[in-house]
């Protein structure tokens, strides 16, 4: 969770690319998490990735299908 919460402060400064390293870093733990892939979405998106973005969304709606109604800040 480190490294997604590196990703996501980068992506936040607008360092897209670093933010895409670190996701990647992220999602090689294998840790299948709705808010792992959410960042991950929004860092393909930012990077002109829309596929993997769309694949990545899906997987948030696969794990809690109600994804948008809910957010908790952490």
């Amino acid at each position: 969770m480190t490294q997604d919460a590196l990703a996501w402060a980068l992506y936040r400064d607008g360092q897209f690319p670093a933010a895409l390293q670190a996701i990647k870093k992220a999602l090689a733990s294998g840790v299948r998490d709705q808010h792992l892939f959410f960042h991950a979405a929004m860092i393909h998106l930012a990077v002109g990735r829309g596929e993997e973005a769309k694949r990545f969304l899906q997987a948030v709606s696969e794990i809690n299908p109600r994804y948008e109604n809910f957010h908790v800040h952490r």
